[in-house]
């Protein structure tokens, strides 16, 4: 089984490229960058996907959007991605507020959490993720 939450390290300005390819093969039949799936994922406009931003470190109002979203159930056909942007950013409380539905994910929705420095992120939280660094993401992946 695969976990729903990835934790990708790296720049951010690289993460989100590598994030917006990714939601783009998830979410568009050809990947083709070019159609409206692939131009609202771009523009970070994709009613697919919640992307959350600290304004300097995380809150649990901001973090509303997912518990209040992962309360509907999703039709066996949707997908939603929440990516979490600058995940280091997350308080104890935050991350904490996290583990369950990291861990206990209804199907369909999907969690990515980018961030600069693994170390700053709770040890509870990267053992519900997979984790990959730039160096990881820079080889082909064996599933």
């Amino acid at each position: 089984m695969k976990m729903p939450a990835h934790l990708w390290i790296g720049a951010p300005s690289e993460l989100a490229l590598k994030t917006i390819s990714f939601l783009q093969k998830e979410l568009c039949d050809s990947a083709c960058e070019s159609c409206t799936t692939c131009t609202q994922i771009a523009r970070k406009q994709h009613h697919s996907t919640i992307w959350l931003a600290p304004e300097k470190q995380y809150t649990l109002d901001q973090l509303a959007v997912i518990f209040d979203t992962i309360a509907f159930t999703l039709d066996a056909d949707q997908k939603c991605f929440f990516i979490i942007q600058h995940a280091d950013f997350l308080t104890p409380v935050c991350a904490n507020a996290l583990l369950k539905p990291l861990e206990e994910t209804p199907a369909g929705y999907h969690f990515i959490l980018l961030a600069q420095q693994s170390e700053r992120i709770l040890p509870t939280i990267r053992s519900r993720c997979i984790t990959k660094s730039d160096a990881q993401a820079k080889t082909p992946e064996h599933d």
